[in-house]
């Protein structure tokens, strides 16, 4: 049932419908994170914190720029235990009034390329996760308005099409903001994300050291241990644990 919870444990909740942000420095570890979520959701392997999985493999969208697909995702999502066959790169779910592709480096920055992923979801039924990695790489971050309006189109697609979406954005927030401002200066992607995760090094001097996970903001009710900080480090598998 994918409308239940992907994981009801300590962890939290990520649902059909939420926009779901992972936060951090340039390094930090968003998108190994990011990918090791997709390994457990495209193998139907327990989220971290979960007994037990819940739901079956999913097939995942994903819109990433950042790094070469077939060198570098496709195989830590591999290495991390996933399905990389239930991973399809999202860019030719896009496209514009013209029909054409959205390009790897591409921005999402009208409601018309949403209108055309909505229209080929409803072909992908399996479909129930989409990834952006990254929102400075993808979305129009540097205009407020514009970006305003594309995540509430996101949000709105997540929600007709009962998908989750996941993104990957840089700390952007002043050292002195207060609470989430601290990480994050955009009060929409605030306001709209249903739960906002932070990613740091343990040790800075390490850049391939263990991660630490934080919990910034959670709306589905959970138990006090769902807000906990979470260190993930790797398992001699090559497994993030």
């Amino acid at each position: 049932d994918w409308s239940s919870d992907m994981c009801s444990s300590d962890l939290g909740r990520i649902k059909a419908g939420d926009l779901v942000t992972i936060v951090g420095d340039v390094g930090s570890g968003k998108s190994t994170i990011l990918c090791d979520w997709v390994g457990r959701l495209t193998s139907g392997s327990p989220m971290p914190g979960c007994a037990a999985s819940s739901y079956p493999p999913t097939e995942i969208a994903g819109v990433c720029g950042l790094d070469d697909f077939q060198s570098t995702v496709r195989v830590l999502i591999e290495r991390l235990g996933g399905r990389p066959g239930n991973f399809y790169l999202g860019h030719e779910l896009f496209h514009d009034i013209l029909g054409s592709p959205l390009g790897p480096g591409g921005k999402i920055k009208n409601g018309e390329l949403i209108a055309g992923l909505a229209n080929n979801l409803q072909s992908c039924p399996k479909m129930r996760v989409l990834v952006i990695d990254s929102a400075t790489l993808h979305l129009p971050t540097d205009k407020p308005r514009k970006y305003r309006e594309i995540l509430e189109l996101l949000v709105s697609l997540a929600r007709s099409m009962k998908i989750a979406i996941i993104l990957t954005t840089v700390a952007d927030g002043p050292r002195s903001g207060v609470g989430l401002r601290e990480f994050l200066k955009n009060d929409a992607l605030i306001e709209f994300s249903r739960s906002i995760w932070r990613v740091t090094r343990e040790n800075e001097d390490d850049p391939h050291g263990p991660r630490i996970v934080e919990c910034l903001k959670l709306s589905h009710p959970t138990g006090p241990s769902g807000w906990q900080t979470y260190r993930v480090a790797q398992t001699p598998s090559g497994r993030l644990d």
